[in-house]
């Protein structure tokens, strides 16, 4: 029995530290991933822009920084649909010569396509259809996460303050926090959460708001391993905020002005000028493949046999 309790335990360690449980994220990249359509105007994504519909970008910086998306001579900008983009630039022409995609028409002037541009029938090098399918089961199940953090309102003195406590120990910390109270909350603070830690940000409901923050930037002491999920909202605002973490919003517009958010993100359109700065996705985006699943279930499921012999046994 001793032996094949062993044997369980390193099944499930082996499904849960397996290449596949642990590989990168298939967002990897990206700096922002939207599902139909892109809006911006007067500002910058830093890293690599992927949009499935149309884009439309006026006196704007595309992939000014990260590596082109595939590598060297890859893409800074990939549109399925239509661009629209006047005045700006995709890439820098010598240290970063990244190259320009759109499956539909292209329109405007006085823009700097530091490797060319590609059109159809080239083949789109970015699976749209395989990555929002991946953002949405990963959504759903990183709202199903159990929560292991505090989050608790300010009243009295400070009546938009939010903290969010943890254990001190997890490396992943949950928390929990519907849109509408998100909404009237400009003072955020983190306590007794390890810098090393992941922290997860669950939102509920179908609005969600992030106006107005200070400036003291809470989550930067944890560079890119914060995660705010928008599993049901359809709609998020960002309005003068400076938001050091990754947004998943697979079913949101996201509309924002006037602030920048340093991380990745996912969603279904955006509308807005803000600054979007690459600073990667947390690992827990990442997707296991279903052989980790199918391993860790046999693990499970030898458990619930052993426990039910010992309970015949024992009767």
């Amino acid at each position: 029995m001793r032996n094949l309790n062993l044997f369980i335990a390193a099944l499930i360690g082996t499904a849960l530290l397996s290449p596949a449980a642990q590989a990168a994220t298939p967002y990897d990249g990206l700096n922002v991933l939207i599902r139909d359509n892109f809006q911006s105007q007067y500002s910058e994504v830093q890293g690599v822009l992927a949009v499935g519909g149309n884009a439309t970008l006026f006196n704007y910086g595309v992939d000014l920084l990260s590596t082109p998306y595939g590598g060297a001579g890859g893409y800074g900008l990939v549109v399925g649909g239509n661009l629209t983009f006047s005045s700006g630039a995709v890439g820098t022409l010598v240290s970063n010569p990244a190259q320009t995609y759109y499956g539909g028409a292209l329109n405007g002037a006085l823009v700097n396509y530091t490797a060319g541009t590609a059109t159809a029938p080239t083949s789109t090098p970015v699976n749209f259809t395989s990555l929002f399918s991946q953002a949405g089961s990963a959504s759903t199940a990183l709202a199903g996460y159990t929560v292991n953090g505090a989050t608790t309102l300010s009243a009295g003195i400070n009546p938009q303050g939010v903290t969010f406590t943890g254990d001190g120990a997890s490396g992943l910390q949950v928390f929990s926090i519907s849109g509408t109270d998100l909404q009237t909350r400009n003072q955020i603070v983190v306590s007794s959460v390890p810098t090393t830690s992941t922290i997860l940000v669950n939102v509920t409901g179908a609005f969600a708001q992030l106006a107005s923050v200070d400036s003291s930037t809470p989550f930067a002491p944890f560079g890119n391993k914060v995660l705010f999920n928008f599993k049901d909202a359809t709609q998020v605002n960002f309005a003068n905020t400076g938001l050091h973490a990754s947004v998943l919003a697979p079913n949101a517009v996201i509309t924002s002005s006037s602030g920048y958010l340093q991380g990745m993100v996912i969603a279904k359109d955006w509308n807005g000028d803000f600054a979007l700065h690459t600073a990667g996705g947390p690992d827990i985006l990442a997707v296991p493949e279903p052989e980790t699943y199918a391993m860790m279930l046999a693990g499970l499921g030898l458990m619930g046999f052993v426990a039910r012999r010992r309970k015949q046994s024992q009767a």
